[in-house]
């Protein structure tokens, strides 16, 4: 996980409140349409959002340590993610 702060909890009692909670967000238009995409089209999706949070960690660690490079802030968002 990134973060303990973060850290998703399926033992917690209020887990499935949260997710019932999140499920009344999605509009069904959404999910058709997802339900329309290949396998490849979803992986690809999968992917890109899978992307797109290693870079956001990246560039807040980045932004803690400007003296980093970006393949360094990269590695730490890596690290952090894969973590045991």
């Amino acid at each position: 996980m990134y973060s303990t702060k973060y850290k998703i909890d399926p033992s917690n009692p209020n887990f499935k409140q949260m997710l019932k909670t999140c499920m009344l967000e999605v509009d069904q238009r959404q999910i058709d349409i997802y339900h329309q995409l290949s396998f490849a089209e979803r992986f690809r999706q999968g992917c890109a959002i899978s992307d797109m949070a290693r870079n956001v960690v990246a560039l807040q660690i980045r932004n803690e340590s400007p003296q980093l490079t970006l393949q360094e802030s990269i590695r730490m968002a890596l690290h952090r993610a894969y973590q045991q």
